[in-house]
């Protein structure tokens, strides 16, 4: 495995005052912490670290040398310690946070002037180039008010826990994310009357459907970590509105040399269809809960279009309902010579979606 590291280097910072580092983009799992503090730093030095989601996931105080292993609760078997570290005197956890996007280091000075010689970061993954444009503050304002607090009653944990990091559960929190995006964006269009406050209703059942379905394969020529790395940045991408290039190349430069150009860009088109249907739909649900409304399949009308989106185009221009969409979509990318598995992407690549129709 490729291993990679971050590191602050000499970091100074006053009594009552904090630095906050922002790193460069890191997507991958956090291997371990190195902390090497100067001799004179006090013990009231207080260094936490915090993933692109805002979870706090060390919080050391004191002058510790070490090297520390920033782990993920068992959420079935442990119970909040008032720690959240294994030390190198204990074995390394097997779950490790995963983490797409900056994260930030704050150092809070306890003494006159407290002195850290370094904080580096081993990660098994890679790092990117910082977005340009945007201040270092806000990117660690951004990190901060995603922060929650930690549970400090002792009781049992569990992925609601706050402070409580599960790789599942934050992935099923980007998803949500998208989905109220996506339904808000709807809701907007169709002028709907659509309550957006009750919108939570049946949120955690389907992106825990969606977030499921989505990382229950890898992809081709890579590892089951790469692809839900993959999978992690498609989500946070779609979020963000990037575009399907620079998704294209993150997805190479994850695949590590195992990926070609060609090969990745059949990835990200095909996982976002996939995806933005899925969603989609879920939201026109919402919308339209007796499948009164109609629809039709609509998507770029070239020399690339394929013969199954043609098909369906023709089968639907006048509109039909939601179920009878989605039943067209599969029997026609069956008779295209594809397996029909994936109830809103017919074929690989695919650039289509669907629209209500008006009389």
């Amino acid at each position: 495995m490729d291993y990679v590291r971050v590191s602050t280097g000499k970091v100074e910072v006053k009594e009552g005052e904090e630095e906050r580092i922002v790193t460069e983009q890191i997507s991958g799992e956090i291997e371990k912490v190195i902390l090497m503090y100067d001799e004179n730093c006090s013990d009231e030095t207080r260094i936490k670290i915090f993933t692109s989601d805002g979870e706090l996931i060390m919080d050391v105080v004191g002058n510790k040398n070490g090297i520390y292993y920033p782990r993920n609760w068992n959420v079935m078997n442990q119970k909040y310690q008032e720690t959240n570290v294994a030390s190198e005197y204990t074995m390394p956890p097997n779950e490790k946070y995963s983490n797409q996007g900056y994260m930030l280091i704050v150092v809070e000075g306890g003494g006159v002037l407290d002195k850290i010689k370094k904080i580096e970061l081993l990660i098994n993954g890679t790092i990117s180039k910082s977005e340009e444009g945007i201040p270092e503050e806000q990117k660690a304002d951004d990190i901060i008010n995603k922060s929650i607090a930690y549970k400090k009653d002792g009781g049992a944990v569990t992925t609601s826990t706050p402070g409580v990091y599960n790789p599942i559960h934050g992935r099923r929190r980007r998803v949500k994310d998208y989905m109220t995006k996506i339904l808000s964006e709807i809701i907007k269009t169709e002028k709907s009357k659509l309550d957006i406050t009750k919108k939570e209703t049946g949120l955690k059942e389907m992106s825990e459907f969606i977030t499921d379905s989505v990382y229950n394969r890898k992809f081709d020529g890579v590892s089951v970590a790469v692809s839900n790395r993959i999978k992690d940045y498609l989500v946070r991408a779609l979020n963000k509105g990037y575009s399907v290039e620079t998704i294209r190349d993150h997805i190479v430069r994850e695949g590590r040399g195992e990926l070609t150009l060609m090969h990745a860009e059949t990835i990200a088109r095909t996982e976002i269809q996939a995806l933005h249907n899925s969603v989609r739909e879920w939201s026109y649900k919402k919308i339209d809960p007796e499948d009164e409304y109609k629809y039709k399949w609509i998507g770029p009308n070239d020399d690339r279009q394929t013969v199954v989106c043609k098909n369906i185009k023709a089968r639907t221009i006048n509109g039909v309902s939601l179920n009878e969409l989605r039943k067209v979509v599969k029997e026609e990318s069956i008779k295209g010579g594809f397996d029909g598995s994936r109830e809103w992407t017919p074929h690989y690549s695919c650039r289509h979606s669907f629209v209500r129709t008006f009389d």
